[in-house]
């Protein structure tokens, strides 16, 4: 969470300074818009394919990882 608080950070600093130092109108350009707009969701969507999902036959929640799906093999 800090990362992406961090990056939006260094983007609205970016963007104060750009501001700044070109004080004329902005030119809305789509290809800008897009991106800003795209980029957050693509990275996000290759980062989970890569991951994967937690499958039912895997026994655990992430490829081989993490803690047991079947709760009946448990200590009381």
């Amino acid at each position: 969470m800090a990362l992406a608080w961090g990056l939006a950070l260094l983007l609205s600093l970016g963007l104060r300074f750009w501001g700044l130092w070109h004080p004329d109108p902005f030119v809305i350009r789509p290809l800008l818009v897009a991106l800003l707009l795209f980029a957050p969701a693509v990275g996000l969507g290759i980062w989970v394919m890569r991951e994967g999902f937690p499958t039912a036959d895997s026994g655990s929640l992430v490829n081989g990882k993490g803690e047991s799906l079947n709760c009946d093999s448990e200590s009381s």
